[in-house]
């Protein structure tokens, strides 16, 4: 089954029954995006047949990769107002900022809503601008389906079909496999909520690049306000990057398509924010360039810095993940929370840095610069919790928590490497585990939460098991030294930091450079 598809035959079907008044069994949603009303995006869902007298329709309060329950698309909602087949006004009423209660649903036909622009009013009521819509008339629309399209309660897991008319002159940019950077309508069917939400598109004046990374075609979609970047300068610093980061993975990824969507803006730097999905990641970044305040000399060397991560997280959690991820609640995300968010960023970020070093465009003195900032960094959280506990209740009383998942799961996640390198004289690793576990499952097929330590032991060794329930599912205190003894080096508590071993052995720096440059 193609999970997401450029069909218009789908969704001239579907459009047939919106506009015979027959019962349908999805949701047909129709933009114009030549005919905003005093800045505001006309929305017109024909919904599938509702067998109950009432129903809430809502907006998310969370989507994956934002971990908190305060997105404010539900405000940004005017006019919202239900009708039956005949036309005639149900009763519709705001219950939450996000929430409307239809009542006499059993004739719902359709319901037609404005979205403002959170770009005209991102001061005041933005939260997270990467998952936010955007209008810059004739210029560009950055569409985040979380923001713009909503869902009744209960029935998330029906086809959504998707209908937009685009002005002339823009070219689209999106992970959507087969979507056209020209033309004048755009179609798409995707089989649930969550798959819609997962898709971001940009529409704009720049004409998107596109090349070939092993078996991917990377695209990249740039707006950007005065002109001042495109999607060319990217290509530049994105292409040999990701050529070396494919022959890093063993020259295949998990992707056919990725896209890189961004959004340069004018005037003051007030953001500077990215979000991943599976096959794209939005990036809300600022024209001007200040070195100190961006910390990087310039655009480019501040696109390499933190490129990889986003894209690496098509391996986790977009291929690797457990049936809670899959479950995502965007009203009640706490509801399935994976235990293994820890997973998902800690060893997608030490990924990330060992390609660098692996690939040689980062010497081994820089590399561990940045291990010595995450045992920094990981200091100020608390030991007492284990990195479970947090990713079950990031969304509720360990929030504050959250940034841990990244500093001490980075640090759980080398060490794992290690000792994987170890174990195995030096052929096995994280990254081959990464690659297995996508192998194993893929996007559509989940592990139990409480299964992947023995999994991992399983594609392993006993003892790496062991390891991740002591130190990631329970609370004993990383092994670091312990660890890091192995590579020829020793970590000095009293400064928190890790040094080379004044008289390392042979053995130990053998192991050392197949830790850091082995395949």
């Amino acid at each position: 089954m193609k999970r997401t598809l450029r069909n218009l035959s789908a969704v001239a079907a579907a459009l047939f029954f919106s506009l015979s008044g027959l019962s349908q069994a999805n949701y047909t949603y129709q933009l114009d995006l030549n005919k905003l009303d005093n800045g505001l995006m006309e929305v017109k869902l024909t919904t599938p047949a509702i067998s109950e007298e009432e129903i809430d329709f809502l907006l998310p309060l969370a989507v994956p990769g934002y971990p908190k329950t305060n997105l404010a698309f539900g405000p940004m909602v005017a006019e919202l107002t239900a009708y039956d087949k005949w036309g005639m006004p149900l009763p519709a009423e705001r219950i939450k900022p996000n929430r409307w209660r239809i009542r006499d649903a059993q004739g719902l036909q359709r319901i037609e809503y404005k979205v403002r622009n959170m770009w005209k009013y991102r001061q005041q009521n933005s939260v997270f601008l990467p998952v936010e819509n955007f209008f810059i008339p004739g210029r560009a629309f950055m569409l985040n389906p979380g923001g713009l399209f909503g869902y009744v309660e209960g029935m998330e897991k029906l086809p959504f079909y998707i209908y937009i008319v685009r002005p002339k002159g823009l070219f689209a940019s999106s992970g959507i496999k087969g979507m056209a950077a020209e033309g004048y309508r755009d179609a798409f069917s995707f089989p649930s909520y969550q798959e819609l939400a997962d898709y971001p598109i940009l529409y704009t004046e720049q004409r998107p690049a596109s090349f070939e990374v092993a078996n991917t075609t990377v695209e990249i979609g740039v707006f950007s306000e005065n002109d001042k970047v495109n999607p060319q300068r990217i290509q530049k610093v994105y292409q040999p990057l990701l050529a070396k980061l494919a022959d890093y993975l063993g020259g295949s990824l998990p992707a056919d398509k990725y896209a890189f969507l961004f959004f340069f803006y004018d005037g003051e730097i007030l953001f500077q924010e990215s979000v991943e999905h599976g096959n794209s990641s939005a990036w809300v970044w600022p024209e001007k360039w200040d070195p100190k305040l961006l910390k990087a000399a310039n655009l480019e060397e501040g696109l390499e810095k933190v490129d990889m991560h986003k894209f690496l997280h098509i391996y986790a959690p977009w291929n690797i993940h457990s049936e809670e991820f899959l479950q995502f609640d965007f009203d009640e995300p706490q509801k399935y929370r994976s235990c293994h968010q820890w997973f998902y960023q800690g060893a997608t970020e030490y990924l990330f840095y060992h390609a660098r070093v692996n690939q040689e465009m980062i010497p081994e003195k820089t590399f561990f610069w940045f291990v010595n900032d995450f045992l920094a960094a990981m200091k100020d959280f608390r030991s007492d919790v284990s990195l479970t506990d947090v990713s079950r209740r990031t969304y509720t009383d360990l929030a504050d928590q959250h940034m841990n998942l990244e500093f001490k799961g980075t640090i759980a996640s080398l060490l794992l490497d290690i000792e994987l390198r170890a174990r195995s004289g030096g052929t096995h690793s994280l990254k081959k585990l990464v690659k297995g576990l996508a192998a194993r499952y893929g996007r559509y097929k989940a592990f139990k939460d409480e299964e992947l330590f023995g999994i991992i032991a399983e594609m392993t060794y006993p003892e790496i098991g062991q390891f991740l329930k002591d130190h990631v599912g329970g609370t004993k205190p990383l092994p670091i030294n312990e660890i890091f003894n192995k590579v020829g080096m020793e970590y000095d508590a009293g400064d928190n930091k890790v040094y080379p071993k004044e008289e390392a052995t042979k053995e130990e720096m053998e192991l050392r450079k197949e830790w850091l440059y082995g395949e």
